[in-house]
């Protein structure tokens, strides 16, 4: 059985990634709980988020439908950048909008995690 990733990854061929997601510090550890459960009782995957959850109930019961508006979405999303093959860190990339207000919750968690260079 695929999962939820395995349809968007395949249905957008790759190219549109996860979304990073800021958690706070109590949220990561009932991710973390919730993780360490599931792998003891033996579960494939768990699911943590409600936003999550509701967005894997879609995809269950609307597959199809979660494929098209997933490839919608992508043709939204920019080309790949100006770099070609060559390969750069994220820390390395930068934008018109980063650093600014709109990746300051990202940053701010790059930073706490010590992911920063």
């Amino acid at each position: 059985m695929r999962t939820l990733r395995e349809d968007i990854a395949r249905s957008t061929h790759g190219s549109v990634s996860a979304a990073h997601c800021q958690f706070s510090p109590l949220q990561a550890e009932r991710a973390a709980r919730a993780i360490i459960s599931a792998s003891m009782r033996g579960d494939a995957e768990v699911v943590v988020t409600l936003p999550a959850k509701i967005a894997a109930r879609f995809h269950g019961l609307f597959p199809g439908l979660t494929q098209d508006l997933l490839g919608m979405f992508n043709r939204f999303l920019p080309p790949p950048g100006g770099i070609g093959m060559r390969k750069a860190k994220g820390a390395e990339s930068k934008s018109a909008l980063s650093p600014s207000w709109l990746t300051f919750l990202s940053d701010r968690g790059a930073q706490n995690n010590n992911q920063l260079g």
